[in-house]
C-alpha cells in the first residue's frame, strides 16, 4: 500500500494531537485512515468513489452558497 503522511497538518506544539495516516490499497479501490485515539489505533476504511462524490459535490455547488 501507498501511503501518504499528513503530519503537515498537525501542530507538533500539542502533545494531544491526532497524528493522521492515510493509505491506499494498490489496486486504487480502498482509502485506509489510521487515527490514534486515547492510545489505541482507529482505522477507517471507505472506498475511494466515497470521496470522488465528495469532491465533486464541493466543486459543483456555487462559490458563496449559505450552507445554515
Amino acid at each position: 500500500m501507498e501511503s501518504e503522511d499528513l503530519n503537515q497538518y498537525q501542530n507538533t506544539q500539542n502533545p494531544e494531537a491526532i497524528q493522521p495516516r492515510i493509505q491506499v490499497s494498490k489496486d486504487g479501490k480502498w482509502v485506509i485512515i489510521r487515527l490514534d485515539v486515547d492510545g489505541k489505533t482507529v482505522s477507517v476504511i471507505k472506498p475511494v468513489a466515497y470521496f470522488e462524490k465528495i469532491f465533486q459535490r464541493a466543486r459543483d455547488r456555487p462559490m458563496g452558497t449559505n450552507y445554515e
